[in-house]
């Protein structure tokens, strides 16, 4: 958030920083698998694939990223039925997506 010109960024970093430190892995997690579902798209359409191919994998990132974003924002909004982060069951859905 810090080079970020999100107006509220530094509410959002305080909140973080004082956040329990499970709620925050959680959100890491969140984050780091959302970056790693985009990296590795972005990676797969530089290859040149036909067009076909090229919008059937934005559509299925597209749809990998919805309840990962739900659930970050019940995560952030202090959701007490938002589930612990299963770093295992996110791995499996990049893997799904990107066929490795």
């Amino acid at each position: 958030f810090d080079a970020s010109k999100f107006k509220d960024r530094q509410a959002a970093i305080s909140a973080y920083e004082a956040a329990d430190p499970e709620v925050r892995k959680s959100l890491d997690t969140l984050a780091n698998t959302m970056n790693a579902l985009l990296e590795g798209t972005r990676a797969a359409m530089r290859l040149n694939m036909p067009l076909a191919k090229t919008r059937n994998l934005a559509d299925r990132t597209a749809r990998a990223l919805k309840p990962l974003i739900a659930h970050a924002g019940a995560v952030i909004n202090g959701d007490p039925d938002a589930e612990a982060v299963q770093p295992d069951v996110l791995q499996a859905t990049i893997d799904a997506l990107l066929k490795r």
